[in-house]
C-alpha cells in the first residue's frame, strides 16, 4: 500500500512500531526493508524528530489489523489537517 504526504515521521513510526506484525518499506526495485527496525532506530537515537515528512511510502504490512491501524493514522492527519 502506498501512503502519501505523512507530515509528522517521528508519530507515524511510532504507529509502526504499535504493529503487532511485520512492517517493510518497499523500494522501486522490489526490495523489501524492516520498517520497524529503521523506525525503532530513528526513534531511539533522536533522529525521528528531525525528519520533515515522508512524501510518499510503499508499505507492505503482514496483518490486516496494522494495515488498518496505519490507514486510520494517516486518515485521521488529513482530517485533522482540513479541520485546523
Amino acid at each position: 500500500m502506498k501512503l502519501y504526504n505523512i507530515t509528522n515521521a517521528a508519530e507515524f513510526l511510532n504507529r509502526v512500531l504499535a504493529c503487532r506484525g511485520m512492517v517493510y518499506a518497499v523500494e522501486a526495485d522490489g526490495r523489501a526493508q524492516d520498517l520497524k527496525a529503521l523506525a525503532q532506530y530513528l526513534i531511539s537515537s533522536n533522529m525521528a524528530d528531525k525528519i520533515d515528512g515522508i512524501r510518499e511510502i510503499d508499505l507492505a504490512v503482514e496483518k490486516p489489523a496494522d494495515r488498518a491501524l496505519l490507514l486510520n493514522y494517516v486518515a485521521g492527519m488529513k482530517l485533522n489537517r482540513k479541520t485546523a
